[in-house]
């Protein structure tokens, strides 16, 4: 429940994964990252090409499924801004330990390397979390689409209650694995109100753009209608 006590647990966990670096990994796993974070590979298995990320797949010499997703910075502005402010990789750090600390479901985060030039311009971060296994919503068959329902309610319900904006709620974006298990994925965007009212702008967004999903299948958005109601 969403009280006091709560929300100064949860700003202490936010506040210190903004100094974190690893999370529940092993010493051989933090040097093998530690490496992968210097230069991106070229054998690395492809699961996204954008134009200001590449995510990879990639198994760790332990067995441990991970995924990679190395950040560019475009320019010079850019690259001096977010010296200055969160960057995207450290947002989604930072929003994955928060959804842990929440139960709201996504592929743990835990491992974070951001390098600079010359102590100041940022230009390449790594994020690496667990692979989550299943496939995207948007590809789910519609007799099962009702399954996932009540996962996505009591999800997007938590979601709310904590005043969070995912910011780039796309079927795209949730991964749902064979038990009908659903996990939140590509928080770049993701932003916490912990005070306030400013939240329900970008909770609309989330709406809007989580049903947009649906535009051209309508029996797919009336059973997903009420994960807002």
């Amino acid at each position: 429940m969403r009280d006091g006590h709560f929300i100064v647990g949860l700003s202490h966990a936010l506040s210190k994964s903004k100094r974190s670096q690893f999370n529940a990994v092993t010493s051989d796993e933090e040097r093998e990252l530690a490496a992968l974070a210097r230069k991106m590979p070229a054998n690395l298995e492809i699961l996204k090409d954008g134009s200001r990320s590449q995510v990879r797949g990639f198994q760790l010499a332990s067995g441990r499924e991970v995924v990679l997703k190395y950040y560019h910075s475009e320019n010079f502005v850019k690259k001096l801004r977010n010296r200055v402010t969160t960057t995207r990789c450290r947002r989604s750090w930072i929003a994955a330990r928060g959804f842990a600390y929440l139960g709201i479901p996504t592929p743990a985060a835990f491992a974070i390397a951001e390098h600079h030039h010359l102590g100041l311009l940022n230009t390449m971060s790594l994020l690496a979390t667990d692979r989550a296994s299943g496939i995207q919503l948007r590809h789910l068959p519609l007799d099962r689409m009702t399954n996932v329902v009540p996962a996505l309610e009591s999800a997007l319900a938590a979601i709310a209650e904590f005043h969070i904006a995912h910011g780039d709620l796309k079927a795209t974006n949730i991964i749902v694995s064979d038990l009908d298990e659903i996990s939140f994925i590509d928080l770049d965007a993701t932003r916490f109100y912990l005070r306030g009212s400013a939240w329900q702008k970008d909770r609309s967004y989330d709406c809007t753009r989580f049903l947009r999903n649906w535009k051209e299948d309508p029996k797919a958005a009336e059973i997903f209608q009420s994960c807002f109601d």
